[in-house]
């Protein structure tokens, strides 16, 4: 009876441990700046877009003002998206196209993405 208590609860462990890897290395799903909604709080996303405005709120936090990128720039598009970043030692330029990799938060009633990760995108 023992050993099956211990054989149990190294299982348990085990499969805790996994499921805490994995729910950290799945890739977010890639969704669009238009379907960014309250409805979706605290996913984990990634979208692509471009910066149009950086501010600095504090130090080592910086608001960000992003448009979607669309490869087909017949479909512009005027919504942007605020998020929030928690570094101030990274160099971003305005108008190129990131790859951002966040959480949904929702602020003033409206989403805001809390930026975990962004890499250039390659076109």
């Amino acid at each position: 009876m023992q050993k099956l208590l211990i054989f149990s609860l190294f299982l348990s462990l085990a499969g805790i441990f996994l499921i805490i890897i994995l729910s950290n290395t799945l890739s977010p799903k890639n969704v669009k700046v238009s379907d960014i909604d309250s409805l979706q709080v605290n996913e984990r996303i990634q979208f692509s877009g471009k910066i149009i405005k950086v501010i600095n709120l504090a130090p080592n936090f910086l608001l960000l003002k992003i448009i979607p990128y669309n490869k087909d720039e017949k479909q512009k598009s005027n919504k942007t998206l605020d998020a929030t970043l928690n570094s101030n030692s990274i160099n971003l330029n305005i108008s190129q196209i990131y790859l951002f990799t966040g959480r949904v938060q929702e602020y003033n009633n409206s989403p805001q993405v809390n930026i975990e990760s962004i890499t250039l995108k390659n076109i």
